[in-house]
C-alpha cells in the first residue's frame, strides 16, 4: 500500500458512489454497528447526505486518502447546553483496517470541535 495522506472534509452527495453503500453490506464493517439493521441504497445515502448537510448539529466528515473515499465520522450534539459532542466513526474500506485511521479521524474532529466550541 502507498503511503497514505490522509485528511476529512465535510462530505457531499457527489461523494457518493456504489463502493460507498457497498461498505453497510459488509458484516465485518457493520458487526459493532446498528447499521447492521439497516438497509442502504445510494438514493437513501444521498438522502442522508443531504439531510446531515442541513442539519447544523450534524457534521458528517468523509475520511479521505488522497480522493479515495475509506470512511466516514460524525459529530453531533455540540450545539445541546453543556456542549457534549458524540462522534461514530466507520472505515468502510477494509484494506484501511489496522493502519490508525480511525485515530486519526477521532482526532481531526476533536481538534475541529474545540475550535468551533468557544
Amino acid at each position: 500500500m502507498h503511503k497514505m495522506k490522509l485528511e476529512i472534509r465535510i462530505l457531499q452527495e457527489s461523494d457518493i458512489t456504489e463502493s460507498y453503500v457497498s461498505w453497510y453490506s459488509n458484516a465485518d464493517v457493520v458487526r459493532y454497528s446498528e447499521n447492521q439493521y439497516r438497509f442502504f441504497s445510494l438514493s437513501g445515502q444521498h438522502s442522508y447526505v443531504a439531510k446531515c448537510l442541513n442539519d447544523h448539529n450534524t457534521d458528517l466528515y468523509g475520511i479521505f486518502d488522497r480522493n479515495l473515499h475509506i470512511g466516514n465520522i460524525t459529530m453531533t450534539g455540540l450545539l445541546s447546553i453543556h456542549k457534549y459532542g458524540e462522534i461514530a466513526v466507520v472505515v468502510g474500506d477494509t484494506n484501511y483496517w489496522g493502519k490508525g485511521v480511525g485515530y486519526f479521524a477521532v482526532s481531526s474532529v476533536v481538534n475541529i470541535a474545540k475550535k468551533n466550541i468557544d
